[in-house]
């Protein structure tokens, strides 16, 4: 299931390539306005930090409509860009919590960590160590977020129980999916992020969750059945047909088909 998830998001990334491109190029530009500026024009410190509270909301903004349209890549579906576009409001309230959520984990990695651990005293590597194991969770359920909020159609309350529930019931899991979209934006530098990009990490984190609604479903309906032995091959059956019999080495090597 693992490899099948890369699979799918490979193969949902080819076939929208050009808008994935386009997708990149736009987060490319805006990204580089907003975050390059302070550093061009030498704001001072406390002018660096208002400028962040501005441009973090606008990114997160972004961010929201770039996950919006590559949940329909991950339905085989193509954009509806008038639809899109046309209800911008449906993304201010995720885009503000996600705001919430960054300068959250700017604040405790700045400020709040580095000032606890370097008392040198029990008490306060104590109290250091306590705030990051609670920090952790809720990082990393963050990634969910877009993708519950989008797919799942569900409050934005409701959406963050969601991603804390997901993290403790898949937590390899969920460390694979973050690790495997680290590395898609690694693999992005030396292409200066237009592909795979922003677009397919997104991409990638609707695949893995849409992937895991099937366990849910099919847990639902089948009440009682080992969670442990989950008949992956059988749940995901129907989106490998849609894929087809395509290959890495055939995609690439035509000719040794």
């Amino acid at each position: 299931m693992l490899f099948f998830l890369i699979k799918k998001t490979f193969f949902d990334m080819w076939d929208n390539l050009l808008t994935i491109m386009l997708i990149n190029t736009c987060v490319i530009f805006l990204s580089a306005g907003m975050f390059a500026l302070p550093f061009a024009v030498k704001f001072s410190h406390v002018l660096f930090i208002l400028y962040q509270i501005i441009t973090i909301p606008l990114f997160s903004f972004l961010l929201a409509v770039v996950f919006a349209m590559t949940k329909d890549y991950a339905a085989y579906k193509k954009n509806d860009f008038r639809e899109i576009f046309s209800h911008l409001e449906r993304y201010f309230l995720p885009a503000l919590i996600t705001t919430v959520y960054v300068l959250s984990i700017m604040m405790v990695l700045t400020f709040v960590l580095p000032a606890y651990f370097s008392r040198g005293s029990l008490t306060g590597t104590a109290l250091g160590t306590m705030l990051f194991w609670v920090w952790l969770p809720v990082f990393l359920s963050g990634f969910y977020f877009f993708p519950v909020v989008f797919q799942l159609q569900k409050s934005s309350a409701e959406s963050i129980k969601i991603c804390i529930f997901l993290l403790f019931d898949n937590f390899f899991f969920t460390i694979y999916m973050i690790l495997m979209a680290v590395i898609i934006l690694i693999i992005s530098m030396p292409f200066f992020f237009l592909l795979p990009g922003f677009a397919t990490a997104s991409l990638w984190l609707n695949v893995c969750l849409r992937t895991l609604k099937y366990k849910y479903d099919y847990l639902e309906s089948h009440s009682g059945s080992n969670r442990a032995k989950i008949p992956w091959s059988d749940l995901i059956a129907d989106d490998a047909q849609t894929i087809g019999p395509r290959s890495f080495k055939t995609l690439f090597f035509p000719w040794k088909q």
